[in-house]
């Protein structure tokens, strides 16, 4: 320890790098250990991470070297160092030096989802108490919780207004990462952007070779072919027997594989092949998994642009499709884009124009039933009261563009 704690004062990047690897090792060797005090290591780590300039072009290679420890000391490896990683990766001299540089950019993404996966996996575990994280942080694990996920909206809201153009980019893979119940933080993230900023693929085609099973893999092309029914009867038992992380991964990976080819396509929804293959898979699929396709779709709901558009019109025209067919899966639609809209702001524009155009009270060519002669708020004056209010709130987007 004494070593390592005189390579501040003699940088090479040698040295420097010994020095990470030493103290990495010591903080694993005491990853379980509960209430464990990491004072010392921390002291020793940020003073390491201060004595080389990050943001030098010709030190990107330290940059991802540092990533590379952080990422490797991240809470789910390491729980009882979960407040000092976090202290660490939102220190403003290290925020600082990896964003002003493109080329490092990409070292800090890795961060940030290793944060915003965190966060959402102490929520998770947290309700059967069996979080390895909150374990080793004490008994109080409410408040910690809500101390980490403060601690992550912070450092949202600072990047907004830092860096916008960056939580744009990465956004899509950020959202992915988070439960779904943690809607405030979807919208906010979803928000961020403008109809300049060039919106990054749903699940690039790499990632989805890497992170999912090749059976399902494999199957995925037939879903672009015009006889597809036979491919979602094989990859439906695939999808349900998935856990709920795989799942999400599997569903976004259908999403775009059979979107991103009719993204240019101006022809009614109900003609696409993206929208015939979604609307038979959520006819066959349980409610969970009906219901976690429904929120990967509201995900694509960003700033003002073609993509946003193009999956408003799908959920627009499921909503009327279902609406006539299946009663349960439109209920089950209104109710998942409502609970987005029950948050504070913001809103991400592509949400407030749908949640308008499904609150809509008269009916045309495109909406024979409207979510007003529905039984579930014709029977509920708690329900027709939300509805009113979300009326008023949202209706003037109707006309907008």
């Amino acid at each position: 320890m004494q070593i390592v704690e005189c390579i501040p004062s003699l940088p090479t990047p040698d040295l420097w790098k010994l020095g990470m690897q030493i103290v990495q090792n010591l903080i694993k060797g005491t990853a379980f250990v509960i209430g464990y005090d990491n004072t010392k290591y921390y002291n020793i780590f940020r003073s390491l991470m201060k004595c080389v300039p990050l943001n030098n072009t010709d030190n990107s290679a330290i940059s991802y070297d540092l990533a590379q420890i952080l990422h490797n000391l991240r809470p789910f490896d390491v729980p009882s160092f979960t407040l000092p990683w976090i202290e660490l990766i939102t220190d403003k001299y290290l925020i600082a030096a990896m964003l002003s540089n493109t080329k490092t950019q990409p070292h800090y993404a890795i961060l940030f989802i290793d944060f915003c996966a965190t966060v959402s996996s102490l929520k998770l575990q947290n309700n059967t108490e069996n979080s390895d994280i909150l374990f080793c942080l004490g008994p109080n694990k409410e408040v910690v919780f809500n101390k980490i996920y403060k601690a992550l909206m912070r450092l949202i809201l600072v990047l907004i207004h830092d860096v916008p153009d960056f939580i744009s980019s990465i956004a899509p893979t950020a959202v992915s990462t988070i439960s779904f119940s943690f809607t405030q933080l979807h919208n906010l993230l979803l928000t961020i952007g403008n109809d300049q900023t060039r919106p990054v693929l749903l699940f690039p085609n790499d990632m989805t070779k890497k992170s999912l099973p090749s059976d399902f893999v494999s199957l995925l092309d037939g879903l672009t072919k015009p006889e597809f029914s036979s491919v979602i009867d094989e990859m439906k038992p695939l999808i349900l027997n998935a856990n709920e992380n795989m799942k999400n991964f599997m569903i976004r990976a259908i999403i775009s594989t059979v979107c991103v080819p009719d993204l240019g396509l101006m022809k009614d929804p109900q003609e696409l092949h993206s929208f015939k293959v979604l609307f038979q898979l959520m006819s066959v699929v349980n409610p969970n998994t009906g219901a976690m396709i429904v929120n990967v779709l509201l995900d694509q709901l960003r700033f003002r642009c073609k993509e946003t558009s193009f999956y408003r019109r799908i959920l627009q025209t499921l909503f009327s499709t279902f609406a006539v067919e299946n009663s349960a899966i439109c209920e089950m639609l209104v109710r998942l884009a409502l609970e987005r809209a029950s948050t504070p702001a913001p809103y991400p524009h592509g949400l407030k124009k749908l949640v308008s155009h499904l609150l809509a009270k008269k009916e045309d060519s495109k909406r024979k039933i409207t979510v007003w002669q529905m039984e579930f708020a014709k029977n509920s004056p708690e329900v027709v009261k939300f509805l009113n209010a979300a009326y008023n709130a949202f209706s003037t987007y109707s006309k907008r563009k």
